[in-house]
């Protein structure tokens, strides 16, 4: 909501994927180096969360599972 206060509804629309503006929570946890909660554009790739923001895997081990998760 700040940013959409700040900057206006018609510029954070530009946020996000072609049909789907905006942002959205996602939360990221086990053997990762920065488990956390992250907000991202919608249409952001796993792997760009996963490797980007929680700055990948914890050890060299290849991920054997990803359960993406919602209501």
């Amino acid at each position: 909501m700040p940013a959409i206060i700040r900057m206006g509804g018609p510029s954070t629309r530009s946020w996000g994927a072609p049909g789907s503006a905006g942002t959205k929570l996602v939360s990221v946890s086990g053997h990762v180096r920065r488990p956390g909660n992250y907000e991202v554009e919608l249409g952001t790739p796993s792997r760009e969360i996963i490797f980007a923001m929680a700055a990948g895997r914890r050890w060299a081990a290849p991920v054997n599972a990803l359960v993406p998760g919602g209501s």
